[in-house]
């Protein structure tokens, strides 16, 4: 049985891969943009840039939102470049090959 996806919006298809700024301050790069298992509801994969760097899902609506702080209306995370992007899409590309590998391997059982 095949299922029919209906394509990303265009705000997860514009939204841009790279460094981006929450406004608290820490950075974080942007993997990907994901699929909720469950809700099929759009998720944005990001990595945190300090600590011990983990990973998080947010959904994209609440990633693109603005915030109010102080009176001031900004974004919750602001695009500061797209540097080392093409990393960005390998480490995607490598990780969905781990995943098919697992699956598999899950299959078989």
């Amino acid at each position: 049985m095949e299922n029919k996806l209906k394509p990303f919006s265009k705000k997860a298809k514009s939204l841009k891969l790279g460094e981006y700024e929450h406004y608290k301050g820490n950075k974080y790069k942007v993997l990907s943009v994901a699929r909720h298992s469950e809700t099929l509801e759009e998720l944005v994969v990001y990595q945190a840039l300090y600590n011990d760097h983990s990973i998080w899902v947010r959904p994209l609506d609440m990633f693109l939102e603005k915030v109010k702080i102080d009176g001031k209306i900004i974004p919750r995370f602001k695009h500061i470049n797209s540097k080392n992007v093409k990393k960005t899409e390998e480490w995607t590309q490598n990780f969905i090959k781990r995943y098919r590998k697992d699956l598999e391997a899950l299959a078989r059982k």
